[in-house]
């Protein structure tokens, strides 16, 4: 038994590339946008950790200050 296939029309054929080429750029959209998303969010966190903490500013500034009355700025150990 002889098997063929129907003849599609053109028309139809271009239906379906075009609903592909929507669903593509659907998914492309949204891949893209979480990944926008995901970068956002890493730059953000990544600036939030590296950031440095106001406490430890403020006992830093305190003990430069400590430092200059007593004496001991720019000295070592060793000297």
């Amino acid at each position: 038994m002889r098997r063929y296939e129907k003849d599609v029309s053109p028309k139809q054929t271009e239906h379906v590339v075009l609903a592909f080429e929507m669903v593509m750029a659907v998914i492309l959209f949204f891949y893209f946008f979480f990944l926008l998303l995901l970068l956002l969010f890493l730059g953000f966190s990544f600036a939030m950790i590296s950031r440095p903490n106001i406490d430890m500013k403020r006992q830093t500034r305190c003990m430069k200050r400590l430092n200059a009355r007593v004496g001991f700025v720019g000295k070592r150990i060793n000297d």
